[in-house]
């Protein structure tokens, strides 16, 4: 799989969700360059709910391990949480690493990010609306996952 950070941010920022949603892009951040965790975000900003989404494409090395993972942040707080936690705690949902890793998908790089964002809005859209609206904020636990 070839990925390419231009597509994935051209995919974010042209996804009708997002703007249905109010959301627009604010910008692109890439963290560690050049490294095995090199790790692109995409950021998308509703001022009027005080939301923002920081949607994450980080590929290992050998590609395989390929993941992307959902952000909601409070922006006036700059509180955070990840949406899969929220879904874990809250709903009793545990989804794991299913539907994160671009393995999860076929297709070109373009299709797999498109089907991971059909997977991310469609968990934003059944558990997380209200939320992004502005009419509430949960405290979500971190997932350590282990490491801490």
């Amino acid at each position: 799989m070839q990925w390419d950070a231009d597509i994935f941010e051209q995919e974010v920022r042209s996804y009708v969700y997002f703007q249905q949603q109010g959301f627009s892009f604010t910008g692109r951040k890439i963290a560690n360059p050049g490294t095995e965790q090199e790790r692109h975000e995409v950021i998308l900003d509703n001022t009027s709910t005080d939301r923002s989404l920081e949607i994450t494409f980080t590929a290992s090395a050998d590609r395989k391990n390929a993941v992307s993972q959902v952000y909601v942040v409070k922006t006036s707080t700059d509180d955070a949480f990840n949406l899969k936690d929220y879904i874990k705690q809250y709903y009793r949902v545990d989804f794991g690493p299913k539907g994160s890793r671009y393995t999860d998908y076929s297709g070109s790089f373009q299709e797999r990010v498109r089907a991971y964002l059909e997977f991310a809005t469609g968990l934003l859209s059944k558990y997380a609306e209200p939320t992004l609206q502005g009419l509430e904020w949960p405290d979500v636990e971190f997932d350590w996952a282990g490491y801490k």
